[in-house]
């Protein structure tokens, strides 16, 4: 009888998969800055139908708020770089694909420095962690540098603490997967040389060490997210609060958790970013193949 049972289970589960998927999309809403990751309510972003958003970033240039993200193509089985802008009315302008490579592109980490607006997407299709310089914002890019070479890394993530540059990723190395070893790297600027730390992984764990976000500081405490991938990916953000950072010494601690269930109906969210004017995430919603596949 148990193995009867266990065969419709798994045949179940295949009659699932195969009429159902989950699917990513983008949320926004304006927030009070004093609490972006506390009770708010969004505004939904949702793809065409042979596509999925996520990974969204956030800057805000002149008075006008950009959000960069992963465009996913499923007939071309990879993300580009897309973006969206909202000016001061609230309303949106999307601009397609604005990077593209051979290869799949997401998480794209925008920062600004000098005046001169860099990005740092997720290029790890081609075993490289590469910066981009905006030319002619938002829509052209070219490629400023490779950061890092022969690195098997996802979700480059950094900041200036301290007087050094600390980049954080997701790296796959010694059969482990993404999700599990957070490593760390420094230098003295943006472009590197970059040095690992002598402490990675300096997260070993599924539940917070693959990069959510940009870092940011609460009540002068330098916080990371972190994905929770312990039973699948993208089940949670952990909002983590480093204690120690130096060049010798790493330490953070998880502070709070963000569930799904900040938008009813979901299951997954696993990057949040926010700036002076708005919080955006990314959430998972199951939907039907059938319907998903038609245009």
């Amino acid at each position: 009888m148990n193995n009867i049972l266990k065969s419709i289970r798994t045949v179940l589960i295949k009659v699932i998969k195969f009429l159902f998927m989950g699917r990513w999309y983008i949320c926004v809403k304006k927030v009070n800055p004093s609490c972006p990751h506390k009770n708010v309510k969004f505004k939904i972003i949702t793809s065409p139908k042979n596509r999925f958003y996520a990974d969204p970033f956030i800057i805000k240039k002149n008075t006008i708020n950009y959000i960069f993200y992963d465009d996913y193509r499923y007939e071309k089985e990879k993300g580009v770089i897309s973006c969206i802008s909202i000016d001061e009315s609230g309303s949106f302008n999307q601009y397609p694909a604005i990077v593209e490579r051979d290869y799949h592109l997401s998480y794209p980490f925008v920062f600004e420095l000098n005046n001169q607006i860099y990005m740092i997407p997720e290029t790890s299709g081609n075993k490289t962690i590469e910066m981009y310089k905006a030319i002619d914002f938002p829509e052209q890019w070219v490629l400023e540098k490779v950061l890092l070479k022969n690195i098997n890394a996802v979700d480059a993530t950094m900041i200036k603490h301290n007087h050094l540059y600390w980049l954080f990723a997701g790296v796959a190395e010694d059969g482990k997967d993404f999700n599990t070893n957070l490593h760390l790297y420094y230098a003295t600027s943006p472009f590197g040389p970059w040095k690992p730390h002598p402490s990675n992984p300096v997260v070993s764990d599924s539940r917070r060490a693959r990069p959510a976000g940009q870092l940011f500081y609460e009540e002068n405490m330098l916080m990371r997210p972190g994905q929770d991938c312990s039973l699948f990916y993208g089940r949670a953000v952990w909002i983590n609060r480093i204690e120690t950072l130096n060049e010798t010494e790493y330490r953070e601690i998880p502070a709070r958790k963000i569930k799904p269930s900040v938008l009813s109906g979901n299951i997954g969210i696993h990057t949040i970013n926010c700036n002076e004017d708005y919080v955006v995430i990314d959430c998972k919603a199951i939907t039907c193949n059938r319907c998903h596949f038609k245009k």
